[in-house]
C-alpha cells in the first residue's frame, strides 16, 4: 500500500477528525456569527422597488429638417452626435439635480417623509437604469423605503424627463431655424454684392451686349458672316466674267450697275441695324443710356448717310460692269478681312473682363438657386417641426409595488447560518493545520520508526474505574480500554532482547503526563490476570504514584511504604517490602521513602543486583520509570532493564521532543521494544471491532455478569473499594 503520510502533512482525515472533537468550537462560533447576524437581519428595513421601461433614440431629423441643420451647425446629425446623445441623456436622468429637483417639487410626489433631509440625495440614491443588450431599451429601478412614494417619485421622474428631452429637441430645431434665415439674409447679402461687382464691370467696360452677350463677339461673329457673303458673291462675279470673256454673245441677265450694288448693300445693312435696335428696346430699361444702343444707332446713322449721298450722286456708267464688280468686291472683301482682324484683337482683349462678368454670373446663379431652395424649406419647416417623434419614449409605466425586494431574510439567514458554520470549520481547520501534535499512530510510527505495541483510547470518567486508580483490566474487563492493555502484552510476547526472554519492562514517556503509569499499572494487572507471577516497581522516586492504588485502608495516615529506597539503603530485603495485592500474581514494590538516597543510585550495582534477583524470581517485573527529557533517570534505570515501552498520549506533544526521547535513550543503549499510544480519539473506530461504548456487545454495566457467564471470574468489588479515590493519569 502507499506509504503513510509525513507527520507534518495534514490529510483530509485529519481536518475531518479534528471537526469530530472540535464541534463544540464550531457550534460556538456559528452562534457568535448567527445571533448577531440574525439580529441584523431583521432590524434592516423593507425596500420596495418599482420599474418602468423607456426608450431613447437620437432624434432622426426629417431630410428638410437635415439640410437645415446641417447648415447651421447645430444639432447636426452626425454619427458622433449620435453615439453621445444616449449615453448623455442617461447621465441627465441619473445625475441631473435640476431635474430631480423638479421631482421632488411635483405636488403629486408629496412631501418628504420624516427623517429625509435630502430628497434630491434620496431620489438619486435609489434610482438605477439596466440597459438592454444591444439595444435603446433601458429598465428605469428605483427603491426605497416607502411603495407609494416610490411609484409617486419614479411616475414623476419620467414623465419631467419625457418632456425636458421633447423640448430640448424642439429648441434645437428652432435654434436651426433661426440660423437658417440668418443664412439666408447672408446669401441675399452676397448676390446683392455680386450684382454690383456686375454692374461696375458693365459700366467700365462697352464690350457688353443686352442680355450679358460680348458686343466685340457679336461684331466678329457678324463680319465673319458678311465676309463668307462677300467671297461667295465674288466667286460668282468671277464665273460670270469667265463665261462672258468665252461666249460673247451669250445674253445673261443686266449686271447691276456698281452704285446700284451699294445702294443694296447699304439697303440691307440698314435692315439689320433697326431689326437688332428693336431687339435691344425690348429687353434693355435705359435704352437711350445702354451703349450697345449707342454702338446700333451710330451704325444705323452712317448707313442712312451713305444712303443719301448715292441717291443725289450720277455718273457715267462704266464701260465694263462686271470687271468694276469685281474690283470693288475684292476691295469690300479685303476690308472686311481687316476688320476681322481688327475685331479679333479686340475680342482677345476683352476676354478677361467677359470671363470675370461669367464667374459673377454663375456665383449669383448658385446663391439665388440656394436661396430659392432654403425659403421653400423654411416654409414647410415649422409643420415638420411640430410633427417629430419625441426622443423619450415610456413603453411600460410603473406600478406600486406590493412586496419588498429587500431584504431577503430568509435567505440572509441561511447565508448567515452557512456563514457561521463554514466560519468554525475554517477555525477548526486553520487550527488543525497549525497543530503539529501527534494525533494517529501512523504519525508516531513513521517519525520514530518504533514498532507499535498498541493503542490505548481516551480512557471514561467512570466512578469506579476512577476509584480503584484506573485499573480497567480487573475493574471492567470486557471494556475497550482492557482490551487494549491485552494487546500490549499480546505484542510483547514473542520478543526477546540481548540478554534473552523480555523479563524486565521499563515503561516510561518524553514528559510527565502522558499516561506511563497507567499503563504499566494496567499492563502489570493483565500480564498477571494472564497466569504470569508479576511484580509493579514503582521507580519514579521523585514523583512517586502507584503507593495510593494498592494502599491497605489500615495503613492510610501512617507514613510511606517501605519500598524500593529502602531496599537500596539495605534496611530490609526486598522480600520484605513487597505488597501483595488483591489481584491474583500481581505483587507491588512501591518507591518506598527516597529521603537520602541519591538518584545517581537508580544506576548503582545494587540495583542491577536487585532487578536481577526479581527477574529470576517472577515473570514479569514492570518498573514504573520517570520521564526521560531533562531527567537521567529514565536511561540509568533503561540500561538494567531489558527493554523499554515508550508511552505516548495523543495529542500532547509534537514529533520533535519524541525524537529527541529516542535518541537520549539510544544513546544510552537502552533497548526500545516499542511505542504504546495511549488516548486515541480521532481513530478510534478503526482500532476496535466493537466501538467505543460496548465490550465485545456488552456494556459495562453487564461486564461482570458476562464474566460469571463464561465461567471467569471478575474482580470483586471490595478490592477495588479499598483503593483510594484515584491517582494521576501519569
Amino acid at each position: 500500500g502507499p506509504a503513510p503520510p509525513a507527520p507534518g502533512a495534514k490529510t483530509t482525515g485529519d481536518f475531518l477528525r479534528a471537526l469530530g472533537r472540535r464541534v463544540w468550537l464550531v457550534l460556538l462560533v456559528a452562534v457568535a456569527v448567527i445571533l448577531p447576524g440574525a439580529v441584523f437581519i431583521m432590524r434592516q428595513p423593507a425596500i420596495y422597488r418599482t420599474s418602468a421601461e423607456i426608450r431613447i433614440e437620437p432624434p432622426k431629423v426629417d431630410p428638410t429638417l437635415a439640410s437645415i441643420i446641417a447648415n447651421t451647425g447645430i444639432g447636426a446629425p452626425d454619427r458622433e452626435a449620435n453615439d453621445k446623445y444616449v449615453p448623455t441623456h442617461l447621465a441627465i436622468l441619473r445625475n441631473s439635480k435640476e431635474l430631480a429637483s423638479r421631482v421632488v417639487a411635483d405636488r403629486e410626489v408629496g412631501p418628504p417623509p420624516p427623517g429625509v433631509d435630502d430628497p434630491i440625495a434620496e431620489l438619486q440614491g435609489g434610482l438605477s437604469v439596466r440597459p438592454y443588450p444591444n439595444t435603446n431599451f433601458f429598465e428605469v429601478n428605483l427603491e426605497g423605503p416607502d411603495p407609494a412614494r416610490v411609484y409617486r417619485l419614479l411616475r414623476s421622474l419620467l414623465r419631467h424627463f419625457e418632456e425636458q428631452t421633447h423640448n430640448d429637441s424642439i429648441k434645437t430645431a428652432e435654434q436651426s431655424k433661426v440660423l437658417a434665415q440668418q443664412s439666408l439674409s447672408a446669401l441675399q447679402q452676397e448676390i446683392a454684392k455680386i450684382d454690383k461687382s456686375i454692374y461696375d464691370l458693365i459700366k467700365s467696360s462697352n464690350i457688353f451686349a443686352p442680355g450679358g452677350k460680348n458686343l466685340v463677339e457679336e461684331e466678329y461673329s457678324m463680319l465673319k458672316s458678311v465676309l463668307l457673303q462677300k467671297r461667295l458673291r465674288f466667286d460668282d462675279l468671277v464665273q460670270e466674267e469667265r463665261i462672258a470673256r468665252f461666249y460673247p454673245n451669250h445674253k445673261g441677265p443686266a449686271a447691276p450697275s456698281p452704285r446700284e450694288m451699294k445702294i443694296a448693300k447699304l439697303l440691307e445693312q440698314k435692315e439689320y441695324w433697326e431689326e437688332q435696335a428693336l431687339k435691344l428696346k425690348g429687353m434693355a430699361r435705359n435704352f437711350n443710356g445702354d451703349p450697345a444702343a449707342r454702338y446700333i444707332t451710330q451704325r444705323l446713322d452712317r448707313v442712312l448717310v451713305e444712303l443719301e449721298k448715292l441717291e443725289r450722286a450720277t455718273g457715267p456708267q462704266p464701260p465694263d460692269l462686271t470687271r468694276m464688280m469685281l474690283s470693288h468686291s475684292a476691295e469690300e472683301i479685303r476690308q472686311i478681312e481687316q476688320k476681322v482682324g481688327e475685331t479679333l484683337e479686340k475680342m482677345q482683349e476683352s476676354m478677361a473682363d467677359y470671363q470675370k462678368y461669367l464667374t459673377l454670373l454663375k456665383d449669383r446663379e448658385d446663391k439665388a438657386s440656394e436661396i430659392t431652395a432654403t425659403n421653400k424649406r423654411l416654409a414647410q419647416f415649422t409643420f415638420l417641426a411640430q410633427t417629430q417623434k419625441p426622443p423619450v419614449t415610456i413603453l411600460r409605466e410603473p406600478t406600486e409595488p406590493t412586496a419588498p425586494v429587500r431584504p431577503k431574510r430568509a435567505t440572509n439567514l441561511a447565508l448567515v447560518v452557512v456563514l457561521g458554520l463554514g466560519l468554525g470549520v475554517g477555525l477548526v481547520c486553520l487550527l488543525e493545520y497549525f497543530d503539529r501534535s501527534v494525533k494517529v499512530p501512523e504519525h508516531l510510527t513513521a517519525g520514530l520508526t518504533l514498532p507499535l505495541l498498541g493503542v490505548v483510547p481516551r480512557m471514561r470518567r467512570l466512578a469506579r474505574i476512577h476509584r480503584g486508580g484506573h485499573l480497567w483490566t480487573p475493574g471492567a474487563p470486557e471494556s475497550l480500554e482492557a482490551d487494549a492493555y491485552r494487546n500490549v502484552r499480546a505484542s510483547l510476547l514473542g520478543l526477546s532482547g540481548p540478554r534473552g526472554p523480555l523479563v524486565t519492562l521499563l515503561v516510561t514517556s518524553a514528559k510527565m503526563g502522558e499516561g506511563k503509569s497507567t499503563t504499566a499499572l494496567n499492563l502489570a494487572a493483565t500480564c498477571a490476570r494472564a497466569g504470569e507471577r508479576t511484580l509493579l516497581v514503582d521507580c519514579d522516586l521523585r514523583r512517586p504514584s502507584l503507593a495510593e492504588v494498592f494502599a491497605a485502608e489500615e495503613d492510610e495516615g501512617e507514613g510511606p511504604h517501605p519500598g524500593l529506597a529502602d531496599v537500596l539503603r539495605d534496611e530490609l530485603p526486598w522480600q520484605r517490602a513487597v505488597t501483595r495485592t488483591d489481584i491474583p500474581n500481581l505483587d507491588f514494590l512501591p518507591a518506598g521513602d527516597p529521603t537520602g538516597v541519591p538518584i545517581e543510585v537508580l544506576g548503582s550495582l545494587e540495583l542491577r543486583q536487585l532487578i536481577t534477583a526479581l527477574a529470576s524470581h517472577y515473570h514479569r517485573v514492570i518498573l514504573d520509570g520517570p520521564a526521560v527529557l531533562g531527567l537521567a533517570d529514565g536511561r540509568m534505570l533503561g540500561r538494567v532493564a531489558d527493554a523499554t515501552i515508550l508511552v505516548v498520549r495523543s495529542g500532547v506533544h509534537e514529533l520533535r521532543p519524541l525524537r529527541r526521547a529516542k535518541e537520549m535513550l539510544e544513546q544510552s543503549r537502552v533497548p526500545i521494544a516499542g511505542v504504546v499510544f495511549n488516548g486515541l480519539i480521532d481513530d478510534l473506530q478503526n482500532w476496535s471491532s466493537y466501538g467505543p461504548n460496548t465490550a465485545y456487545g456488552y456494556s459495562l454495566d453487564d461486564g461482570q455478569a458476562a464474566t460469571r457467564s463464561r465461567g471467569l471470574e471478575a474482580l470483586p468489588e471490595t478490592a477495588a473499594a479499598t483503593a483510594a479515590a484515584g491517582i494521576p493519569e501519569d
